[in-house]
């Protein structure tokens, strides 16, 4: 019981924190991916793309999404998961049925329908 309770803690904190505007190193980054975009393949292109993307949607002018940010960014993390093991050279069965796909879009579809079915007040 006790554990069940610093359990669900651990998880409301994990939850709890602020979403921060990309940094300037995290941009740097990427923008240092997308100067080297002429060597990219298929999976790392679209890497590139969804990395590009997540950094967006934790900028004030992804404020549109509304309610439904946080399904786009674990949809998003659900793309991210996949196509980091597609750029290792996995196949794509093998990469959907990898464990930390498969949690991605857990995550993803709770999410989706929680937000689908919830009441507005």
């Amino acid at each position: 019981m006790i554990a069940g309770f610093v359990l669900t803690l651990i998880v409301l904190k994990a939850f709890a924190q602020e979403v921060v505007p990309p940094s300037t190193e995290e941009l740097t980054q990427y923008l240092a991916i997308l100067a080297g975009i002429g060597g990219l393949k298929g999976a790392a292109l679209a890497v590139a793309v969804v990395q590009g993307l997540m950094l967006f949607f934790r900028t004030p002018l992804a404020n549109f999404a509304g309610k439904w940010k946080l399904v786009v960014v674990s949809g998003l993390s659900f793309v991210m998961a996949f196509l980091a093991i597609m750029v290792t050279g996995a196949s794509w069965q093998s990469a959907l049925f990898n464990g930390a796909v498969l949690s991605a879009f857990q995550v993803f579809a709770n999410q989706a329908y929680k937000q689908a079915t919830e009441k507005s007040a």
